[in-house]
């Protein structure tokens, strides 16, 4: 199996971290990351944007404010915003030559202007300078632009490649993935997992304004692909729907890491699984309220904005993720409504546990024994002879400060994962997750994990895993 620390930080790079720039920084209307890739690696790399030709306004009051480094290039930033031109140079460590760079927020522009007039310089490593392809996009995952350091035209020592050389190499490159979407597309999909639901419409009079019905949004991979990473947009702008805080989101995906992100009216999913996952297939599914109790899947638009194989090389173009139906109740009624351009007759089979009573909250800790300093931890929790359910989310929480935690509950098994740049150390209480009990008391031995990844901080595996415990206390 492919080390997991060395692909989640690869991954949370390249894909998971764009969910938590959008959630945690809410500057600008549009953010814009800035992916390297070159043949060579760089001593230092400086990325100029001119701002003014691109009809771009950066959000906040300063290229600070606006833009983030990438924190695990472990490298260091200086900004300048002259003459309506910005310029970010970056220097201190070595750039590998496919990786993101940056993010920047924008109060006005879209990526299209700013790809066509921004540049980079790089100072290769060992000598030499290049004018690298920038991919500017959406997603920071630099081969989302359908370009890898193999295929790169920019492969000069001087800097004598023009700028009209990397914008003209993005034009093709979008045409190309527009071109070809349309005709992935056409793939059929025969069978989705096999389920006891049958699609049914129930004819009612339904009111509008309040939001009285209870949802469930599915999403599907629609290909005969195999992916190791996956994120995809869903503009639910035209749809009355509220999907609620926390999100209630979650991926069938057994061992998937996914991360989740609501900007009100576009919700952004993104996974990852170390071994892979194969289409055609429910990737992921989300609970919201309606104000009808049939909304309509043309209501939500997807755009796939990375999609990576266990490899982490790019699909170009990329597969199609699709919405193969949608269940909702309230008012003593059920319907199920599946797009009549789709394919699948059947939807994932959904169970509810009607828990007895009032449940009680419990957290449950997981406690890291040994006196270690570990960069990565990876278990599963189970809780199937446990007395009740993970509460659905799931709803967990990481007690070590800077870390990039990552949670999956799939039926009673709970996958966390956590990685931390400069390391934490034990013993100490890694992270919690919220059970709701049908019983008063809960012992933590109804509980039981499996450690599947723990390394240092340099990405050595350390073996044996270290020894994590379990306690339970009720939740304040």
């Amino acid at each position: 199996m492919p080390n997991w620390a060395v692909r989640l930080r690869s991954f949370f790079a390249a894909s998971l971290l764009a969910l938590t720039f959008a959630a945690c920084d809410g500057s600008g209307a549009l953010n814009v990351f800035f992916g390297l890739v070159s043949e060579a690696d760089c001593d230092s790399v400086t990325v100029t944007v001119d701002l003014d030709a691109a009809g771009a306004v950066l959000a906040g009051d300063s290229a600070a404010a606006a833009c983030v480094l990438n924190e695990l290039l472990g490298c260091s930033v200086s900004y300048s915003t002259i003459g309506g031109v910005l310029t970010a140079t970056i220097s201190g460590c070595t750039i590998d030559n496919f990786i993101n760079l940056l993010r920047c927020g924008f109060d006005e522009g879209d990526v299209s202007s700013i790809s066509q007039y921004t540049s980079a310089t790089c100072s290769e490593v060992g000598g030499g300078s290049s004018t690298p392809f920038l991919c500017v996009s959406r997603s920071s995952n630099p081969g989302s632009c359908g370009v890898s350091p193999s295929s790169s035209t920019t492969t000069s020592t001087t800097s004598s490649t023009s700028t009209t050389s990397s914008t003209s190499t993005t034009s093709s490159t979008s045409t190309t993935s527009s071109t070809s979407t349309t005709s992935s597309t056409s793939t059929t999909v025969t069978t989705l997992p096999d389920t006891t639901t049958t699609s049914t419409t129930t004819s009612t009079t339904e009111p509008t304004g309040p939001l009285d019905y209870s949802c469930e949004i599915f999403f599907a991979l629609d290909d005969e692909v195999t992916l190791g990473a996956l994120q995809f947009d869903v503009d639910y702008s035209a749809a009355t729907a509220d999907f609620g805080s926390p999100l209630s989101c979650i991926s069938p995906i057994a061992g998937a890491l996914p991360a989740f992100s609501d900007s009100g009216s576009t919700l952004t999913v993104g996974l990852i699984a170390l071994t892979g996952f194969t289409g055609p297939l429910n990737v992921a599914s989300c609970g919201f309220m309606s104000d009808t109790l049939t909304p309509s899947p043309a209501d939500f638009q997807i755009t796939v904005v990375d999609a990576s194989d266990t490899g982490r090389v790019p699909l170009v173009p990329f597969p199609p993720v699709t919405v193969p139906g949608i269940t909702c109740q309230g008012g003593g009624s059920t319907t199920t409504i599946i797009p009549p351009t789709t394919v699948p007759t059947t939807l994932p089979e959904t169970t509810t546990t009607t828990l007895g009573g009032d449940p009680v909250a419990f957290n449950v800790v997981i406690t890291l024994q040994d006196p270690v300093t570990l960069g990565s931890l990876q278990f599963d929790l189970f809780g199937a002879s446990a007395p009740g359910e993970f509460t659905p989310g799931p709803v967990c929480t990481s007690f070590v400060a800077g870390a990039l935690p990552a949670f999956n509950l799939a039926d009673t098994t709970i996958t966390a994962g956590i990685i931390h740049l400069v390391g934490f150390t034990g013993p100490m209480d890694v992270i919690e997750c919220q059970f709701l009990s049908t019983s008063p008391t809960l012992d933590a031995g109804d509980f039981s994990l499996t450690v599947v990844d723990a390394s240092d901080t340099s990405l050595v595996p350390i073996v044996p895993f270290p020894t994590l415990t379990i306690t339970t206390a009720v939740a304040p």
